[in-house]
């Protein structure tokens, strides 16, 4: 069975991106002919970042003409107004023009790949990605899967961002492919109700496994991932800065790149916490890392379903987390760490400083972990994969 993934790049960061690898390996084990269509050429290869087998095919897209561009822009523009404003009024005809005039000029070179190649399932990688398969349904064999990366909060409920203001024209859409998969159950729920489908849950797996376990005697906390808005660093120092004020032994660690980073590096000096927070670039190594610290924080507004948390749990490291839906998921049946009211910062602090505090708990919640993580192995993810394609 051939099966292609059409996204940007497999090459860039990003939780999308570092999933879709996974999944790509996983799927070629398993006998399957994998290929990944890229509709950026622009992006340096590199197998080693999430380890994408060389055995995937990979097909690129013809780069946007200077006219593509410029009207890509014009499209994108009026998409952002229109989720500042609601000036469409939620009128999904427009707003699919929107969408389909964006990256109209990929249609008829996706049309022809997906039909020399003989592909059995494509499959969009998030939103964006799985509505453009929706235009070309009826001018190929396969059937069209979508694959949503984040949580329907981010998609639909947050503010001028993503499908906000959209949701009527991806109610439409969403209901032209042939499956849809949603990361977790509280999404399930969400998407099945608003859009009256029927969603399938696939976890993200653990991209791991580990005989090496943190011993958890080093007082560091750890938090990795991209540095933006999402992530929460903001608020993660914010709450460090508390919880430092108290504690004078404990350090931080951030790995990762993006375009906040400087940001938070100045934020980091403004609360002279430069001792004490230690910020370091991406790396292949996380499990170095988590060696060397005792508790996972995560910080982000919101998530699909965060990988590096699955990473920290094989490696027996509980988690300090904000209380997003994901976390629900990650948590369900036993307690792996301390859930906080989202975006409070004060008791993100008091949560801290209770683990630091209470070494018992730590390899309490440190245990739990361990045994939540057999939930995500390749094994189990991979043959809901396979019941997924296999299941025509």
């Amino acid at each position: 069975m051939k099966i292609a993934f059409f996204m940007p790049t497999p090459f860039s960061l990003g939780g999308e991106q570092r999933v879709t690898s996974i999944i790509s390996n996983i799927l070629l084990e398993y006998g399957y002919d994998i290929t990944i269509i890229c509709t950026d050429s622009k992006t340096k290869e590199d197998h080693n970042r999430y380890k994408l087998d060389k055995r995937i095919k990979i097909i690129y897209m013809q780069e946007k003409s200077a006219k593509d561009r410029t009207k890509t822009i014009f499209w994108k523009i009026l998409s952002q107004i229109n989720r500042k404003t609601n000036i469409m009024k939620k009128n999904e005809r427009i707003i699919e023009k929107i969408y389909y005039n964006r990256d109209r000029c990929y249609l008829n070179s996706l049309i022809s790949i997906i039909n020399n190649e003989k592909i059995d399932y494509v499959i969009g990688i998030g939103g964006k990605y799985s509505i453009l398969l929706t235009f070309i349904k009826d001018k190929i064999l396969s059937k069209i899967i979508g694959w949503q990366h984040s949580s329907f909060d981010a998609y639909f409920n947050t503010k001028e961002i993503n499908y906000w203001h959209e949701d009527k024209m991806y109610e439409k859409r969403i209901s032209e492919l042939d499956k849809y998969i949603v990361l977790t159950e509280s999404d399930k729920i969400k998407i099945d109700k608003k859009f009256n489908i029927e969603s399938i849950v696939i976890n993200n797996p653990k991209s791991f496994v580990s005989k090496e376990i943190s011993d958890l005697t080093k007082n560091n906390f750890l938090a990795a991932g991209r540095f933006n808005y999402v992530k929460g660093y903001d608020l993660l120092i914010e709450a460090f800065s508390i919880f430092a004020q108290k504690n004078k032994n404990w350090t931080l660690t951030i790995v990762g790149e993006g375009e906040d980073k400087d940001k938070i590096i100045k934020l980091v000096k403004q609360l002279n916490l430069e001792d004490r927070v230690k910020i370091d670039g991406f790396t292949n190594d996380i499990k170095k890392y988590m060696l060397n610290s005792s508790v996972y924080l995560l910080s982000s507004r919101w998530e699909g379903m965060p990988m590096v948390v699955l990473e920290a749990y094989e490696m027996g490291l509980p988690i300090i987390s904000f209380d997003i839906d994901a976390m629900k998921e990650l948590t369900n049946g036993i307690q792996t760490g301390i859930i906080v009211e989202k975006y409070n910062v004060n008791k993100y602090a008091q949560a801290m400083e209770k683990l630091a505090s209470d070494k018992e708990e730590i390899q309490r919640l440190a245990n739990n972990a361990r045994k939540k993580s057999e939930d995500y192995s390749y094994e189990k993810i991979g043959e809901k994969w396979k019941e997924l394609l296999n299941n025509n």
